[in-house]
């Protein structure tokens, strides 16, 4: 049986705020109460009726385009196809959206490996690292040659669900210009899923909230990976951390304390668990006290901004 998503919340969301959202936004609120995940991720990509996201990103003019940047390490190779189809799929004709990868390895043979998958992957450019710098740095790569709006992070072994664009769009609308969260679903080894309990509502996010509720639970609001970044408030931030681990918690810990930002509760990654995983508990346990280290720095960053 097909799982059923049901968005009614983010629905309501966006109605009882109808008069800060354009009229695009409310013509599509009739069709975003229910989407439709087939259990497989591939064909589910391809499948999933996207009604909502054509008729949302139809009638939008200037659109605000988006860059999408995949940090390709040692195992990535084998998802890159599906990653890539998942892109694809996401792209609207009046959604102006990139996708760039830099593959990372330490062993030349396998980047280059690499990156030719991204290549056949329809990746728009590609940059190979002649060492491994880990996602953070690598990411930072790509970043420093954006030119769009808008930049979201897909790791190589995750995936964009359909109605990304849609939700990117309705969180722009609300709250133009602060960086916004999403939902994101775990997609396990046997195609079950499992979703991240969200610890808030739909709509702003007050500043320090976030980085207030990581500092008295350890964990995050919503998964940082999902987050839609504003480029330039992405870069004067530093971009993302430059450490084997934390790279995602770093900026959102940042931006949350130096200004407000957004949360709407639609899934936009998929959100691939597997062994071989960077965030891993035998990747966490590899790396050893750089983990921490590189927590512990956020952490004070964002209270440093926080003042």
């Amino acid at each position: 049986m097909d799982e059923v998503i049901d968005c009614s919340r983010a629905t309501q969301h966006i109605w009882a705020h109808h008069r800060i959202l354009p009229e695009w936004v409310h013509e599509a609120c009739n069709d975003i109460d229910r989407v439709i995940l087939d259990p497989d991720p591939s064909s589910h990509i391809r499948q999933m009726s996207g009604a909502w996201v054509h008729k949302t990103l139809g009638t939008v003019p200037d659109m605000p385009t988006v860059t999408v940047i995949t940090a390709a390490g040692p195992a990535a190779g084998e998802f890159l196809g599906e990653a890539g189809d998942s892109v694809r799929a996401a792209t609207e004709p009046a959604w102006d959206l990139c996708w760039y990868v830099v593959a990372d390895d330490d062993d030349p043979g396998q980047v280059a490996t690499i990156a030719q998958a991204a290549r056949d992957a329809g990746a728009d450019r590609v940059w190979s690292n002649a060492s491994r710098l880990w996602a953070g740095a690598s990411r930072n790569r790509a970043l420093a040659h954006v030119t769009t709006d808008f930049v979201v992070c897909l790791d190589a072994d995750d995936l964009l669900t359909r109605q990304a664009p849609g939700a990117w769009a309705a969180a722009h609308a609300a709250s133009p210009g602060t960086w916004s969260a999403f939902e994101v679903i775990d997609l396990h080894s046997d195609g079950t899923r499992s979703h991240h309990a969200q610890a808030w509502p739909d709509g702003p996010v007050a500043r320090r909230a976030w980085a207030d509720h990581y500092a008295a639970t350890g964990h995050h609001p919503a998964h940082p990976i999902s987050v839609l970044w504003p480029t330039d408030l992405l870069i004067g931030l530093g971009g993302w951390a430059a450490a084997p681990a934390g790279a995602d918690a770093s900026p959102i810990l940042a931006a949350s304390a130096a200004g407000p930002g957004y949360h709407l509760n639609v899934a936009t990654h998929l959100y691939r668990r597997h062994p071989g995983q960077t965030t891993s508990q035998a990747t966490r346990d590899a790396i050893g006290p750089a983990w921490q280290d590189a927590l512990r720095l956020a952490t004070r960053r964002a209270d440093i901004l926080s003042r």
